[in-house]
């Protein structure tokens, strides 16, 4: 699977394209220096890496919802990719905490001699 297949087919949201460290389509890259001109295929096939974050919410408190909701908010926009959602209930029936697993895909732009922006 290429690189936009991890969000979508057509890259992350508009939303999140203006982060800093991505390419035109959104998505985060991985590289020491600045985004060098990629071939078509080069572009394509960059490797992807990706970071696990697993974390149990408890959504009666404050700042666990907006950190739940800026999760979810990424994943809805392609940011992200959703492996887990559990909730937790309690004895009295109350889901009042859910796990949540996702991954953050990022691209390890390949440094080759002399591709523009390498430094090389």
């Amino acid at each position: 699977m290429n690189i936009l297949g991890h969000f979508g087919g057509s890259g992350v949201s508009p939303k999140y394209r203006p982060q800093a460290g991505a390419t035109h389509h959104g998505f985060p890259v991985v590289n020491p220096g600045s985004m060098p001109n990629l071939r078509d295929e080069e572009y394509k096939n960059i490797p992807i890496e990706v970071d696990v974050r697993a974390v149990v919410f408890d959504l009666l408190d404050e700042n666990d919802m907006k950190a739940y909701i800026a999760v979810r908010d990424k994943i809805a926009n392609r940011a992200y990719i959703q492996l887990v959602r559990r909730e937790i209930i309690s004895t009295d029936g109350k889901i009042v905490k859910v796990l949540m697993e996702w991954a953050e895909p990022k691209g390890r732009v390949p440094t080759r001699p002399g591709a523009p922006g390498t430094g090389r």
